[in-house]
């Protein structure tokens, strides 16, 4: 069971995915490594929630968290990627940061409203995935539990949905809103 610091760190986590998820993409640029990565860090931060300093915010160290596991990839995928130095992905990084200082309020409203419609349109069998996942925090062994499905058949599920909200969202917001 968790107790109550880790379930507000993960509530609060789960609400920066899709700037985590961004974030990512512009590291790695593929937005299924983008995903994993943003996966891992739930993962990790579930792990190691107690070594947050909660008097400190939370979303810095979720991206350090994202941008170290994106630098793994890279390096371990040398022959694959074009190989980014620290001082690349820092101005990335600060790049990143303007943008999302100037176009975040907006573009997260007009994202949230996109999602959530998309989300209506889905069956009810998704919906009950997505909601336990992101708004109960269920992980997918729990929720394979529920619903009597094998984990990994969970994951697949959660990332065809996510795939299908994507598609969604994008139709929504025209390609250039997004990200």
């Amino acid at each position: 069971l968790m107790n109550r610091k880790q379930s507000e760190i993960l509530k609060q986590a789960f609400s920066f995915q899709d700037s985590l998820t961004a974030y990512a993409y512009v590291v790695l640029q593929d937005w299924n490594l983008a995903e994993d990565v943003v996966q891992d860090l739930f993962v990790t931060v579930s792990a190691k929630w107690e070594s947050f300093d909660t008097s400190r915010p939370l979303y810095p160290w979720l991206k350090r968290i994202v941008r170290n596991r994106a630098v793994d990839i890279i390096r371990s995928r040398s022959k694959e990627f074009y190989c980014a130095d620290e001082e690349l992905l820092d101005l990335v990084e600060q790049s990143f940061d303007v943008k999302s200082e100037q176009d975040g309020k907006e573009r997260r409203s007009r994202m949230s409203a996109s999602l959530k419609d998309c989300i209506s349109q889905l069956n009810e069998k998704s919906k009950k995935l997505i909601e336990g996942f992101y708004s109960d925090g269920k992980s997918c062994a729990v929720l394979s539990e529920e619903l009597k499905r094998s984990e990994n058949a969970v994951y697949i599920s959660l990332t065809r949905i996510r795939q299908q909200l994507r598609k969604c969202a994008d139709e929504k917001l025209g390609v250039e809103d997004a990200l």
